[in-house]
């Protein structure tokens, strides 16, 4: 069985948030040529846990049946069920399952901030981190340098809505 880390756990929820927010702001299509290049990606290179067979099976199909224009909610719960479901590693499950949880969250409308938690909801509770340490996590991965407002990001905020 394999046994992962808390720092598992919140690199899939904190990936799977990303993935979000990089299909708000450019659209599925534009995953394609993130799912070319994975695990070694703009995105994915910077998880560690995207690298994991499992993980990344799971992550590249369900994100090329939204590149394809997949949208249908119960398509793609009946899909990620059957996959997660071909794990006999119950640990593993649980890290396909938050995954699982976050996209389908983000599919609804939620944004990718809350979308997490609901991921954080799958998670053993010996690996669960706390509300607060995913959050920490989370702003840590997308702002890494601490600053939401640093000059470069607010250019580019500003530059894409024009």
């Amino acid at each position: 069985m394999t046994e992962h880390r808390q720092e598992d756990y919140l690199d899939t929820l904190c990936l799977a948030g990303e993935l979000l927010v990089f299909m708000q702001r450019r659209g599925s299509m534009a995953l394609e040529g993130e799912l070319d290049d994975w695990p070694h990606g703009e995105l994915a290179s910077r998880y560690p846990v995207a690298s994991q067979p499992q993980l990344a099976g799971l992550v590249c199909d369900l994100l090329r049946l939204l590149a394809s224009g997949e949208r249908d909610p119960a398509e793609l719960q009946h899909y990620a069920h059957a996959a997660i479901h071909s794990y006999r590693d119950e640990n593993s499950a649980a890290l396909l399952y938050a995954f699982w949880l976050v996209l389908r969250a983000g599919l609804a409308g939620r944004p990718a901030a809350a979308a997490i938690e609901w991921g954080r909801a799958a998670i053993p509770h010996a690996s669960k981190p706390s509300h607060a340490e995913l959050q920490h996590a989370w702003r840590q991965r997308i702002y890494p340098d601490g600053n939401p407002l640093a000059p470069e990001r607010l250019a580019a905020f500003i530059h894409s809505l024009e």
